[in-house]
């Protein structure tokens, strides 16, 4: 179940940023929800000039698709479709069919148990995440290795 801001309200719940983050992390509330909470407070602040919080008044969707990086390994999401969240194991790999995938993720929490618990999965059917995983220098250049790799193949298609 999904909350929203009037719930929150008449039940007399503190509806602040802090809040709302918490309630993102535990995908209890929907980006629509910060959308409309940023709204009002620049519909009660006139001079207000936050530029993320002005960058959440346009309804951005709920995962915006960087084409300069790749999730990371370990980073957990949800898909499409699916009910449970996946963490991801591998990038750019492809399947039997020789079609080419953004990511290849193992059930979370579970693990990587069985090849009926994984699948294939793209970008654009990503709906949130909810944890970003490991960043070092190796994993910016391998990303950008990543990055490289794929804007060629897809030139050749």
């Amino acid at each position: 179940m999904k909350y929203n801001l009037q719930l929150l309200k008449d039940n007399n719940l503190e509806c602040n940023w802090n809040t709302l983050y918490v309630g993102r992390q535990l995908g209890l509330i929907s980006h629509s929800v910060v959308t409309k909470f940023a709204l009002e407070i620049i519909e009660y602040n006139e001079c207000f000039d936050n530029e993320l919080i002005l960058e959440l008044t346009w309804d951005l969707s709920e995962y915006i698709v960087n084409k300069d990086k790749m999730l990371r390994l370990g980073t957990i999401v949800s898909v499409k479709g699916k009910e449970h969240r996946y963490m991801i194991i591998s990038r750019l790999i492809r399947n039997n069919d020789n079609e080419l995938f953004d990511y290849y993720g193992c059930l979370y929490p579970e693990g990587n148990l069985t090849d009926d618990d994984k699948i294939l999965f793209n970008d654009d059917e990503i709906n949130n995440i909810y944890f970003n995983g490991y960043e070092n220098e190796q994993e910016v250049e391998r990303n950008k290795e990543l990055v490289k790799y794929k804007s060629i193949i897809e030139k050749n298609q």
